[in-house]
């Protein structure tokens, strides 16, 4: 029988723990990760937007290092909160081990603005679309305003007007920074109405003035002509339009044989029916549809006592009404989750403009103090935010003008004077 030395087994033993037959784990020490601060994100954006800040620890002891996102290119397309992957890279990994997690990161909608600001250079106003805040695009027209605006597969198109040399307005559309068309040539007055996309499809609404100066209320599609709403007897104005089932449905007004302002809803190029009786002016300014049913806002001029009698209709019904101050006016409406939300301005004891939010014809919230003179514009709901867009100045000093956006009733940001915000897109 083989057999072997002691010397044999020992060096045996000794080649093994070399060879790594039989070896000793190497630890290393995992840190703590500490995420500091609360991250916000715009939808769309790229996760490296946001800087992430932490600490990291073990046993007590700070641990040098470097903390970033995993992928900073990820964008979130819902909004709403959400989890962001993190890794902790130590200064030194012969000692500590990389860390890796989340942190939650709210992701919000974007915001987007048309409208104008003086600019000193030229000492006139120029054209601005602003996205959250910062300055995105001014479309090349001096003289062009624009007082529309949607978004579409990550592209912005406003409606507006350039004021032609023979004191005309001629109507415009823009996607981006880039003049699509014309609507018309300023030979004759044009004012705008709204603009809608649908489908892939451009539609705005508008009024062209005839050979007898009266305007003739329109629809284009495309920067074609789609429909004539009015004969061309009495001026004709539509306000707003949306489609559902593949009818166009439009609200504004049209004068009598008396001149008074009728308020009427248009499905296509027919009247579908008036919403008031022509007793006094009336005007239908913002519509929506609803499954179906179709919600109207707007005013009545009441006489003798000289104020806007603010109205919501439910289809040709009388749904409510609110007697606003002298002069009150409600510009635009949204109905969101069963409520209608009005944007309004009432008159103040000071002779100023107080904009207030009505949910179901209840105040919700008072955005100014009625101490400067203030105009409406528009209001959005999403998420279950309210996002408005107005101006605040001193009647009568065009420099003073305030840009503002709110959500809700605190300010989410403003331009300096000289700055008109006429419409606002929640993406």
């Amino acid at each position: 029988m083989k057999t072997t030395s002691i010397l044999t087994g020992y060096l045996l033993c000794t080649s093994l723990l070399f060879t790594g037959c039989v070896k000793d784990p190497i630890h290393v020490a995992q840190p703590t990760v500490t995420i500091n601060g609360t991250y916000e994100l715009h939808k769309g954006e790229p996760l490296g937007t946001l800087t992430p800040e932490g600490s990291a620890q073990y046993n007590g002891q700070s641990v040098e290092g470097t903390l970033a996102w995993k992928d900073a290119s990820v964008t979130y397309t819902e909004t709403g909160e959400q989890q962001a992957a993190w890794i902790f890279t130590p200064a030194d990994e012969s000692l500590y081990a990389k860390a890796e997690g989340t942190a939650r990161v709210t992701v919000v909608r974007n915001v987007y603005v048309c409208g104008t600001s003086f600019n000193t250079e030229i000492n006139t106003f120029t054209s601005m679309i602003w996205k959250n805040g910062n300055l995105l695009y001014t479309p090349r027209y001096v003289r062009y305003v624009p007082v529309y605006i949607s978004v579409s597969e990550g592209n912005v198109y406003t409606y507006g007007y350039h004021i032609h040399e023979n004191g005309n307005n001629i109507g415009m559309v823009w996607k981006n920074d880039e003049l699509l068309y014309t609507l018309t040539d300023g030979n004759k007055e044009n004012y705008l109405g709204n603009l809608l996309i649908s489908e892939g499809n451009i539609y705005v609404c508008g009024t062209e003035a005839n050979e007898n100066g009266i305007h003739v209320a329109k629809i284009w599609k495309n920067g074609n002509l789609l429909y004539t709403l009015t004969d061309g007897r009495y001026d004709g104005v539509p306000y707003d339009m949306r489609i559902s089932e593949g009818n166009i449905y439009i609200c504004g007004y049209e004068k009598n044989e008396y001149n008074k302002e009728v308020a009427k809803i248009w499905k296509n190029s027919n009247l579908l029916y008036p919403l008031s009786n022509g007793d006094f002016h009336a005007r239908a300014t913002s519509l929506r549809i609803v499954d179906g049913t179709i919600y109207t806002a707007g005013y009545e001029y009441m006489i003798p006592e000289r104020s806007n009698m603010t109205k919501v209709w439910k289809d040709n019904t009388l749904l409510y009404e609110r007697n606003a101050s002298e002069w009150g006016s409600v510009s635009s409406m949204t109905v969101s989750d069963g409520c209608i939300y009005l944007f309004v301005a009432d008159t103040s004891p000071t002779s100023g403009k107080v904009l207030k939010v009505l949910k179901n014809g209840k105040e919700l919230y008072t955005l100014t103090d009625g101490t400067l003179y203030a105009q409406n514009f528009a209001i959005v709901v999403s998420d279950g935010d309210v996002y408005t867009c107005g101006i605040e100045f001193q009647q009568g000093k065009l420099m003073t003008k305030a840009a503002m956006v709110w959500k809700n009733n605190d300010l989410l940001y403003t331009l300096p004077e000289g700055s008109v915000f006429f419409d606002l897109f929640i993406d």
